[in-house]
């Protein structure tokens, strides 16, 4: 059975609050829809949710998120990003492929381990 926007667990995503990039990317992808089933929280948090060490070790420099108790690092956090948002499910299919992996991965390593956290943070909440 496939899992619908509406089954799957909560995705917690943390992200590094001090690097402009990261907030713009979480505030950009928290106003996609995701219905509430993506919370974007600041990384030094992640340690209410999980004592991983992986994901302690690499809260700073990749996006890692939990959905009960299944960790994603990077380029997986995106994939389940999508999966839970309206407007990006259909790309979930796709970035899984093999092909797609095979260029988005090291992509995505490429990009977080070369930001210089230069891009303006996200506006104030007004609400």
């Amino acid at each position: 059975m496939k899992s619908t926007t509406a089954t799957l667990p909560l995705l917690r995503v943390f992200f590094d609050e001090s690097c402009g990039l990261c907030g713009r990317v979480a505030w950009v992808l928290g106003r996609l829809g995701n219905r509430g089933r993506v919370e974007f929280w600041p990384a030094r948090d992640l340690d209410r949710f999980t004592d991983d060490r992986r994901a302690r070790a690499d809260r700073y420099t990749d996006m890692v998120s939990l959905a009960d108790t299944e960790l994603y690092i990077g380029y997986d956090t995106y994939v389940q990003i999508a999966a839970r948002t309206t407007a990006l499910r259909l790309l979930r299919p796709l970035m899984q492929l093999r092909s797609i992996r095979k260029i988005g991965e090291p992509l995505y390593h490429r990009i977080s381990r070369s930001r210089r956290c230069m891009v303006a943070p996200p506006p104030a909440s007004t609400s």
